[in-house]
């Protein structure tokens, strides 16, 4: 059986269900009963790929592998990698160029959020240059950020496109891009 240890015995006995014969509300609990239940470390990209789309569906997916194809525009030859969750996500996918962190992804069942991590150099460049930045989307994320041991983990929810611009922004403060968008 394939990702034997992502699953507990009673996922399982659930896996051997048929899909095809469920209505839309059991296929829906399927999804979410099928969910590792352990802070599960995938083993490849398409493992992890696939339980992206188990927890966020189709259309949420879609739109965070389109944010990540536009960092790639801008910033060429990305690392990315999956890595296990936390007490606030259940799976994080690692954005790394030249050897560190750019940005990661926070996923959770039905929703994903964009962190960037602030060191004191971003947030000191921030802070001279926070009225440029949208009060409630930008500014208010970071103001509400704890800080700790001198870093700011921005989190931001990406469903509104309005703010790309500006969070392509802060990612020019880890790094600038290599490439002009297009």
């Amino acid at each position: 059986m394939r990702n034997e240890r992502r699953y507990t015995e009673g996922q399982k006995i659930l896996l051997k269900f048929d899909r095809a014969k469920l209505n839309d509300e059991e296929r829906e609990l399927l999804r979410r009963v099928l969910l590792p239940r352990t802070r599960y470390l995938l083993q490849t990209d398409e493992e992890g790929r696939e339980l992206a789309l188990q927890m966020l569906k189709e259309e949420k997916f879609c739109a965070l592998f389109a944010l990540l194809d536009e960092i790639r525009a801008r910033y060429g030859e990305l690392d990315c990698r999956w890595t296990r969750g936390d007490a606030l996500w259940e799976l994080y996918y690692s954005v790394k160029k030249g050897g560190e962190v750019l940005c990661r992804f926070g996923l959770c069942l039905d929703t994903f959020n964009l962190i960037i991590s602030f060191g004191e150099e971003e947030c000191a460049r921030f802070e001279r240059e926070r009225d440029s930045f949208p009060r409630g989307a930008i500014q208010w994320t970071y103001d509400m950020a704890v800080a700790e041991r001198g870093r700011k983990n921005l989190m931001f929810d990406t469903s509104d496109a309005k703010i790309f611009p500006y969070l392509f922004r802060l990612l020019a403060y880890k790094k600038k891009p290599s490439k002009n968008p297009s």
